[in-house]
């Protein structure tokens, strides 16, 4: 049976140093540095008690372990392992100490006595695919991952780290899994995420790819990558302002260390736009006087009213009105629109407005009596009448002589 955990290794503040195997509280941001950074170990993995010297050092190395003192713990967990030559805590822990000093070779020969003692421990198997695939020995890395994952299967890091193995190898369909599976136990494991979301973007799995990628960028904005990817997929949608965003945020991360795809993407943005305000000048250019707005927004205007579009005609002689306020015609035609809605007093002020601005044009006075006799205005009706006629205008209204109106309006 395995021996108990004495109560000053249970309350210890080591357990798991930078072990993926224990992901924060969903609360906490997940380690995102690297790989996987391997487990510690403070025992126990063996059934028979170690040398009790062999306890006090494995104790004081984890103290270092603490301090990342790593020269300092190697010393300690090297005396443990002389006291109990079968120690495979302290072969683990030993080993571990070398994959920090990326003395890797030494850490695969720790390792390994680790196992010799403990068969099938996954704490040391992992640790062992972590020692291969700092040296980018794939295979044998994802072999002792997928040792590891066959004694402890809800273990995220270690399924994502597998992932980055299977990737490397070039078998995308595994390593999309093992991602897969990381972010299942883990919804908020950034690293899994970009990596899933890096991965479906090379395969040009684009919505996909774009959900995981924004998941991993809200969980860590610091990812770069991701906010890299993101803006070319923008980019490649057409939103050229969402883009320029996500390459700023990863510009902004990277500073001086700006990746070549966002170098790029922004290039590409700034040659956009600076090729499309030339094109414009150039055309401009070659007009020698262009119309005001006010002038195209009062065509557009008659365009709209002669096909029947009175909405959009109003639209237009407002727009028209609202650029040039010392511009008659425009308050003019706003005027009638509003009278032919039945709306004579909006009408006249429209109407009233264009009388300041053109006081000589007859229709205005005509107009403004139209409205006055709707209103049952009779009095100021005949006012304006008569001083559309002094300016030329013949009023047709019914029984009227060319001097008076009729005289129910007296």
């Amino acid at each position: 049976m395995p021996r108990p955990i004495r109560g000053a290794r249970r309350s210890s503040p080591n357990r798991g140093i930078r072990e993926r195997a224990a992901l924060p509280d969903k609360k906490v941001a997940v380690r995102t540095q690297g790989p996987f950074m391997g487990t510690m170990q403070a025992g126990p993995a063996r059934s028979v008690r170690a040398h009790g010297l062999s306890d006090e050092h494995q104790d004081r190395g984890l103290l270092y372990v603490e301090k990342q003192m790593w020269h300092d713990a190697i010393k300690e967990f090297e005396k443990a392992v002389q006291f109990s030559p079968d120690f495979s805590e302290g072969w683990n822990n030993l080993g571990l100490c070398y994959i920090y000093l990326n003395r890797i070779d030494d850490a695969i020969d720790a390792l390994d006595e680790a196992v010799k003692n403990f068969p099938g421990w996954n704490v040391a198997l992992s640790n062992l695919g972590l020692a291969f695939q700092k040296q980018k020995n794939w295979e044998e890395a994802s072999n002792y991952y997928k040792q590891s994952l066959a004694k402890v299967k809800n273990h995220a890091q270690l399924w994502e780290a597998q992932g980055e193995c299977l990737e490397a190898l070039g078998r995308h369909d595994e390593a999309l899994e093992a991602y897969r599976t990381a972010v299942s136990q883990y919804g908020d494991f950034d690293l899994a995420l970009q990596r899933l979301g890096m991965l479906l973007a090379r395969r040009n799995e684009i919505e996909e790819a774009e959900q995981v990628l924004r998941k991993a960028l809200q969980v860590n904005p610091e990812f770069a990558e991701a906010a890299s990817i993101l803006g070319a997929i923008s980019a490649r949608r057409g939103d050229i302002v969402e883009a320029k965003q996500y390459f700023e945020q990863a510009k902004a991360v990277k500073g001086d260390q700006v990746s070549p795809s966002v170098a790029r993407g922004l290039a590409n943005i700034a040659a956009f736009e600076s090729g499309i305000k030339s094109e414009m000048k150039e055309l401009l250019a070659e007009f020698d006087e262009l119309p005001s707005i006010a002038e195209c927004m009062f065509n557009a205007g008659l365009s709209y009213i002669s096909r029947g579009d009175y909405n959009m005609g109003r639209t237009s002689f407002q727009a028209a009105a609202d650029e040039d306020d010392q511009w008659a015609e425009p308050r003019i035609w706003l005027g009638i629109l509003e009278g032919m809605d039945n709306r004579p007093r909006e009408a006249r002020e429209h109407f009233e407005a264009a009388r300041k601005l053109d006081p000589e044009n007859g229709i205005l006075p005509e107009a403004i009596g139209m409205v006055c006799l709707s209103m049952g205005l009779n009095k100021e009706a005949n006012k304006y009448f008569a001083e559309a006629r002094q300016k030329g205008r013949e009023i047709a209204i019914a029984g009227a002589s060319s001097d008076k109106l009729p005289t129910q309006l007296d």
